[in-house]
């Protein structure tokens, strides 16, 4: 279904359009980020450009009516509750009263038509009509006010005013927070079935969001690579199974800033930033929503060859690698495309080096060429075939074992590579064997003068997890 909530929308123009007073209000309703909050601005939206007008005010964090009843000034009177032209609390607070009848004293009379303080301002009509205003309540379930209390505050504005109030809420949350009081449940079903009259209940609606939120990326080619790629983010997003728009939106903003970091070279490269898009919604909605940390990307490759080794284990517990790769089967993650602590900078601590990803992206299947090393191409040896496995393998157990190696990063890579590769029985020596000559080989190094000018007693940011853009293999061992 393109338009999984065209029914309320239909409803809500006909609710919008009564001329008498309703004398209910409408709750929409939806887990957090599903939507509710764009739904209803793009009701208002069309309301308004049909001359219609509305007051909306977010509740969340409000601790008083006090705080509504200024958000409602402010939006029904910019100019006057602006700084250069600000009233005083008592004048501001009895214009509003004024403004929407309201009677908070409870005394049966409207506040506003008490003392003559409307009238010595000598205001347009404009100013103190709202007939026909639709009232807005968003975010109820965050609100810092008694529940009841606050029910019964808007209720006041439907049942003794008059009002078109929207409620918006995610009522699963409500109940769950209240759900240690016994006499809650019935408290809100008496207050709601007095004050709703209609609820709905708001699903997301991936394509009406998805092409909003593309129209808000500032950068063109962002948005041009997102409107070429509707397809693919619209299957990670259903596979991700979290429905939730919000993240949706955000890993959006997230990876148009992330492509600062890639290189128009790399950029240029077929199915590059395809690939990378793909990635980066999987990392992102996992760690938003909580399934998995940022540092947990480090053993996605650990956890693949373990999973190759006890496939007939039956694990108490899944790996978060298990978990993610189980839900988003059309992808592979044993190769993340670049190094796996450049993803855990970027999603925990918001930062990245264009050096290092380019660095990383060079070493990844786009750029390989006939004249990629054939450790590069071992390291990559799942993307290979039988036969140029074995060759790259042969090729590089020479060199190794002759030492012909002399860069340091390069024999830990191939030593790693090594150790892992025989845990899974494709190497016939065994994991000591190639560790007592690792540290053989390090000695030579040593002896030659090739160890001392590449080791730094201040050692670079992550030396011992990666080097020249790809993590070690085995690293944690």
């Amino acid at each position: 279904m393109d338009a999984p909530n065209l029914h309320i929308e239909e409803f809500l123009k006909y609710y919008y359009s009564f001329e008498q007073e309703p004398g209910y209000a409408v709750l929409l309703k939806g887990k957090w980020g599903t939507g509710k909050t764009w739904f209803i601005t793009q009701t208002l939206n069309s309301l308004a450009q049909q001359d219609g007008k509305y007051l909306y005010v977010s509740l969340y964090g409000v601790t008083s009516f006090e705080e509504i009843e200024d958000q409602f000034f402010k939006q029904l009177h910019p100019l006057l509750s602006s700084k250069s032209m600000a009233l005083t609390g008592k004048i501001a607070k009895g214009l509003l009263k004024a403004t929407l009848k309201i009677d908070l004293d409870g005394d049966g009379k409207v506040d506003g038509s008490v003392p003559a303080q409307v009238p010595e301002l000598n205001l347009p009509d404009y100013l103190t009509n709202t007939s026909g205003f639709i009232i807005v309540f968003d975010d109820l379930e965050r609100a810092s006010i008694n529940l009841e209390s606050l029910l019964g505050y808007i209720n006041h504005y439907v049942e003794h005013q008059g009002y078109k109030v929207i409620i918006v809420a995610n009522e699963e949350e409500i109940l769950a927070h209240q759900e240690q009081r016994d006499d809650f449940k019935l408290a809100y079903r008496r207050i709601k079935e007095k004050l709703v009259g209609k609820t709905f209940e708001i699903n997301p609606d991936l394509s009406g969001a998805l092409v909003n939120f593309i129209s808000e990326v500032k950068s063109s080619s962002a948005q041009e690579l997102y409107n070429n790629n509707i397809n693919l983010i619209s299957e990670i997003y259903e596979s991700s199974q979290y429905q939730n728009l919000r993240h949706l939106k955000q890993a959006l903003w997230d990876f148009e800033r992330f492509l600062l970091f890639v290189s128009p070279d790399a950029s240029s490269k077929d199915g590059l930033l395809d690939h990378l898009l793909k990635i980066f919604l999987i990392l992102s909605f996992e760690i938003k929503s909580g399934s998995i940390l940022p540092k947990d990307i480090s053993d996605f490759k650990t956890a693949y060859f373990s999973d190759l080794l006890d496939r007939d284990s039956k694990k108490k517990e899944e790996t978060p690698y298990q978990r993610v790769s189980k839900k988003y089967k059309n992808v592979s993650l044993r190769d993340l495309l670049i190094e796996e602590s450049i993803w855990v900078d970027f999603f925990d601590r918001g930062c990245c080096s264009d050096e290092r990803v380019q660095e990383s992206l060079e070493k990844s299947e786009y750029y390989r060429t006939e004249n990629t090393p054939d450790w590069v191409k071992l390291w990559h040896s799942m993307d290979l075939s039988d036969d140029e496995f074995s060759t790259a393998l042969a090729s590089v157990e020479n060199d190794f074992f002759e030492m012909k190696y002399s860069e340091l990063g390069v024999v830990r890579h191939v030593a790693g590579i090594f150790l892992s590769l025989s845990k899974i029985g494709l190497m016939k020596k065994t994991r000591r064997e190639i560790l007592e000559f690792f540290c053989s080989y390090i000695e030579h190094l040593k002896e030659t003068g090739n160890l001392n000018s590449q080791v730094s007693n201040r050692p670079r940011f992550r030396e011992y997890e990666s080097w020249g853009g790809l993590g070690f293999h085995e690293k944690e061992s």
